[in-house]
């Protein structure tokens, strides 16, 4: 064969296999990333589920309003519809049962949470 010609294969196998390459771990990269969001969003969910569970029991216990705040390493958007909690981040969403009737929400990185014996008011700070 003509060297020119082996030279113009190889180069053009070698592209292939680079493009393929490139393919495959921009793939992975995106699977990995969205995985790590929603692992994120399963946190700040249970996270922010137990600290306004703690202050409604501390209401009871104590007998009086409770305010307390918790604050996240990534911003996230909160939700609160009744006595459900939903958790928006870039490409997943979670909700949790509650069980206490809960009012606000919105988006940041601090959310201040005031609880009573049956109603807690969630707020973000900006």
């Amino acid at each position: 064969m003509d060297r020119v010609l082996v030279e113009v294969l190889i180069t053009t196998s070698l592209l292939s296999l680079s493009a393929v390459i490139t393919t495959s771990s921009s793939l992975t990269y995106a699977k990995l990333k969205q995985f790590t969001e929603e692992l994120s969003s399963e946190k700040a969910l249970y996270s922010l589920s137990g600290t306004i569970k703690g202050a409604v029991v501390a209401s009871i216990t104590y007998g009086k309003n409770v305010s307390t705040s918790i604050s996240f390493h990534n911003p996230v958007t909160i939700e609160a519809e009744g006595e459900y909690l939903k958790v928006y981040l870039t490409n997943s969403v979670r909700s949790i049962y509650l069980g206490v009737m809960t009012v606000g929400g919105g988006s940041g990185r601090v959310f201040h949470i005031t609880a009573s014996q049956n109603l807690v008011f969630l707020t973000s700070n900006p």
